[in-house]
């Protein structure tokens, strides 16, 4: 698999390294950047730690002061008198101090009604609803009751409230410290990191008791409770004091939220929470990112540009005029130069290497040119030794002259003689495409064929086409050739017998592709390709009248069996029963086509003897007297005689001969054994028996296969054949053989 970045130019591989550079410099600015995000963040939230806990310690502070008021108030004076003293606002002002974090501080009966107040507002106010009011008249020391608005002073406070028991241990009533949650915004506010961040109180529930700062109005109408978005909330109460989570407030915005337990109340904690969106808290950092990555932005198409330009002028330039040099050599044309003034540089010198080295090319190319030729020369020989048909020989011929003579195209064409005298194409190989077929290639002395192959078939004498681009000659085929790549072209008459009977045409891709000693070696090998034409043409006659005469001899034989079998009623077919069992042996055992045939002809007429024999005896409906049977027995040496003096290519006659000689002797007319019987007698021998006892003889009726199978088991390495034996009882008893289908 070819990588992606091979198939890229120099210059885009070039420009590609500077990229990877400029990344790793914008990657270096990007990480920089986020490092200062990131430690911006970190300064952001150890800010928020430590306003909250400043908070935290003043909250503390004021809890410390409201415990010490309680204490003061609850052992300095007699609360059930000053209870209901009617200058009870006045004594108890005179009591407690102005602390900032103190909204108010009042008594309330056991049935809630207040009396005794720092701060009294306009109309009597009953507490008894209050969470805390239950628990405060029933324990000892204070008790901190949920957040709320206070009844008198209208702000956010933190009810501390605790009970006031006479001489007696009776409760009086409740003295209530209303604790001023406002200080909580003055404080964050002073505080603050920057102008984005908020702050404020929280309760368990996620409801915000203050914030600042605080939210604006919509449409007119004031802002309604804000509640913290519930997951984010809940995962900031789990992870404790200082833990970062990020969630979406009521304006839309997403802040990163910090929570710290700024007290414990009836209703829970209540929490002091601090809260920043990080793009403000990244502000600055941000716009310093974008400054950086913009400069480098600027920084690398700068150097694109010049880079861009600077590989046109000193790299590209020169590299295309290498590259086309190049392929002008690769094609063939060895006075290919680049044509670059010499330079001390890197191009410099690839230019002149290049051109040095296309200077010992052409010095070179005489002799590469002929050694090519000589390679060529060798394989078509080769070629002209082995190939055993025509068409193979020309296409091998056209192969070897593309691949081993480095040629772009050869083809072979037979001269027609037609009336347009064509050329039509026998063989070709290489870059065709359709160009031959559109040629329209005539060897007639007309406009069309006078280019090369034309003129080499009519004059029979080898044409050389120097360049397409130049010959006039040419001008038919220039466009179509120059297309194909085609530069220069040769053809070679193929003479046989003193008559051009087509032509080798070759093509280059190289202008003036062929010398004098290429033509001359071309021409050889051409004279070559004719001779194994013609020599093959000749043989091919030759075993035409062979198969001919084969033919005619077999239909002779056929013939005299069939005049034998017209003496014989009762054996009418036999013989080419016979002949078609062994056939089928002689295949299955292996033996060659040429063997098959002999054996074929020897069964067709094994009996031509008994054309000696008399019809009284053939015909005869008893068995044989031993006179009768010594006449009979006479007929392998009366067809032996009949066919020893016509030349067979298979010794026919002896296979007649010996066709009832049996291995262990016993059989006639010499008692031959073993090796001394001729294979194709051995199988004829098995045939024979078989086909004899499975049909009706005169004598007698068949006895059938299986009779004749057990005869052929019975006598098998004794009388018979052991191979022929077991091939003939395995395709009669398989069903590779019927003689019914005969």
């Amino acid at each position: 698999m070819v990588s992606p970045l091979a198939s890229l130019s120099v210059r885009w591989r070039f420009l590609l390294l500077l990229l990877c550079t400029s990344a790793a410099f914008m990657a270096a600015t990007a990480y920089r950047a986020l490092e200062r995000r990131s430690a911006d963040i970190t300064a952001a939230l150890a800010q928020q730690g430590v306003l909250s806990s400043a908070m935290a310690d003043r909250q503390r502070v004021g809890f410390d002061n409201t415990r010490r008021l309680l204490a003061l108030l609850t052992q300095a004076v007699d609360l059930s008198t000053l209870i209901n003293d009617p200058q009870c606002d006045h004594r108890l002002a005179a009591l407690v101090s102005q602390d900032p974090q103190l909204a108010n501080v009042f008594m309330a009966l056991p049935n809630g009604d207040t009396r005794c107040h720092l701060v009294r507002g306009s109309r009597v106010i009953n507490i008894a609803d209050r969470s805390f009011m239950p628990r405060a008249l029933t324990q000892d020391g204070p008790v901190v009751g949920a957040p709320q608005v206070g009844g008198f002073t209208g702000k956010h406070v933190l009810p501390v409230a605790q009970r006031i028991v006479d001489a007696h241990g009776h409760v009086q009533g409740v003295i209530v410290v209303a604790m001023d949650l406002s200080w909580v915004t003055h404080e964050a506010a002073v505080g603050r990191g920057t102008g984005a961040q908020i702050s404020g109180l929280v309760d368990a529930r996620g409801l915000v008791i203050t914030r600042h700062p605080g939210r604006e109005a919509r449409d007119g109408q004031a802002a309604g409770p804000e509640v913290l978005e519930p997951a984010g909330f809940q995962q900031a109460r789990q992870q404790g004091p200082g833990a970062a989570v990020s969630l979406v407030f009521a304006d839309g915005v997403r802040r990163l939220l910090t929570l710290y337990r700024f007290a414990d109340t009836l209703a829970g904690p209540l929490y002091f929470y601090v809260a920043e969106s990080p793009s403000a808290i990244t502000a600055v950092a941000d716009r310093q990112m974008m400054t950086d990555i913009g400069l480098m932005a600027l920084w690398v198409a700068a150097a694109f540009a010049l880079a861009w330009w600077g590989g046109e002028h000193w790299l590209m330039q020169p590299l295309r005029r290498i590259v086309a040099a190049a392929r002008e050599l690769g094609a063939g044309n060895h006075l290919a130069r680049t044509g670059l003034p010499p330079r001390s540089d890197e191009m410099g010198a690839l230019a002149s290497a290049f051109d040095h080295m296309a200077a010992a090319l052409a010095s070179n190319n005489a002799v590469m040119r002929l050694n090519r030729a000589l390679q060529l020369l060798s394989k078509s020989n080769q070629a002209l030794v082995h190939a055993q048909q025509e068409g193979a020989l020309l296409d091998e011929v056209c192969r070897i002259v593309v691949q081993v003579g480095g040629y772009r195209l050869a083809w072979v064409g037979f001269a027609e003689h037609d009336a347009s005298r064509s050329v039509s194409l026998i063989a070709q190989f290489g870059a065709n495409d359709g160009y031959l077929k559109a040629a329209q290639i005539s060897w007639g002395d007309n406009a069309l064929g006078q280019g090369p192959t034309g003129t080499a078939i009519r004059l029979g004498q080898p044409q050389i086409n120097r360049d397409f681009a130049t010959e006039k000659k040419m001008a038919p085929w220039r466009v179509a050739a120059l297309a194909h790549g085609f530069r220069s072209s040769a053809a070679f008459a193929l003479m046989v017998e003193g008559r051009a009977l087509g032509a080798l045409t070759i093509y280059s891709a190289a202008p003036d592709a062929f010398n004098e000693q290429e033509v001359a070696l071309l021409g050889e090998l051409a004279d070559d390709l004719a001779f194994g034409i013609h020599s093959r043409r000749v043989r091919q006659a030759h075993d035409q009248t062979l198969r001919h005469l084969e033919h005619v001899l077999e239909s002779t034989v056929q013939a005299v069996a069939t005049t034998v079998e017209y003496r014989d009623p009762y054996t009418a077919g036999h013989q080419r029963r016979v002949a078609s069992l062994a056939v089928a042996m002689a295949r299955h055992m292996g033996l060659s086509e040429h063997e098959v045939q002999g054996i074929h002809l020897a069964g067709i007429v094994h009996d031509i003897g008994k054309i000696q024999v008399p019809e009284a005896i053939l015909s005869k409906p008893d068995r044989l007297t031993e006179d009768e049977y010594q006449l009979l027995r006479r007929h392998p040496q009366a067809g032996h005689d009949i066919l020893k003096h016509i030349e067979f290519p298979w010794p026919i006659a002896e296979m007649v001969l010996q066709h009832h000689e049996r291995l262990d002797g016993s059989g006639y007319p010499r008692g031959l054994v073993q090796d001394q019987i001729l294979l194709g007698a051995r199988i004829l021998a098995v045939a024979d028996v078989v086909e004899a006892m499975c049909l009706d003889r005169p004598y007698r009726a068949g006895l059938g296969l299986e009779a004749a199978l057990a005869e052929i088991r019975h006598g098998r390495g004794r009388l018979y054949d052991p191979q022929a034996a077991d091939t003939c009882v395995e395709l009669l008893s398989g069903g590779g053989f019927s003689f019914e289908t005969i």
